[in-house]
């Protein structure tokens, strides 16, 4: 979509010094300097709020990889606790599925956040078996590190994408209002110089 309005934009643009041109003709069929006047600004609007589109684009592609370096993070955490619980309870089946082990791959923050809840509360219960292969107080940190960063990551990645999501509609409506503006004009200069070819040619759009 940005390159289709680049493309939008362009065109405006390369309307606009024509309309300028021939307003006295197009004045004739309601293109009024007010009216070109307000063209202009309505292109300006169009540059300012695809500027803000692309800033807003970029803040949410940037809290989307913070997001995914979190949860990755998370995933890690997550296999050490089951790596300790495999080397703990290698015999103890009703131990291993308590554990999650063989069970459906967590994806997902909703998914890691129960999940880091749970072995968290599961690690504390038998604390005293699996500190025998690895599980201390440094485990439960790091499990509570991640699920307060996750939390953090995810609701700045989904303010994040709020903003992008308001940023794309403003800039589309301000975009709708233009190619408005340009339809009027290029429909004026059909009527007006219907008979001059070479004139309509300089009014012709570059987004066909």
């Amino acid at each position: 979509m940005s390159k289709a309005v680049d493309r939008k934009i362009q065109d405006a643009q390369n309307l606009e010094p024509v309309a300028n041109k021939y307003q006295g003709d197009l004045a004739t069929a309601g293109i009024s300097p007010e009216f070109l006047a307000d063209y202009h600004a309505r292109l300006e609007t169009v540059i300012a709020k695809d500027v803000a589109q692309k800033e807003a684009m970029t803040k949410k592609n940037s809290a989307t990889r913070l997001q995914n370096s979190v949860l990755k993070r998370c995933y890690a955490a997550l296999k050490k606790v089951i790596n300790i619980a495999k080397s703990a309870y290698v015999d103890d089946r009703e131990r291993l599925k308590e554990f999650h082990i063989g069970g459906k791959s967590v994806k997902g923050v909703s998914a890691a956040l129960a999940e880091m809840a749970y072995m968290k509360n599961a690690v504390n219960n038998h604390m005293d078996e699996l500190g025998q292969w690895g599980a201390n107080a440094a485990l439960l940190t790091e499990i509570d590190t991640c699920i307060q960063e996750l939390k953090d990551a995810d609701n700045s990645q989904e303010n994040a994408k709020n903003l992008q999501v308001v940023a794309t509609n403003e800039r589309d409506r301000a975009v709708a209002a233009l190619e408005k503006a340009k339809f009027r004009i290029r429909k004026a200069a059909e009527i007006i110089f219907a008979d001059n070819a070479d004139v309509l040619k300089e009014f012709e759009t570059t987004l066909a």
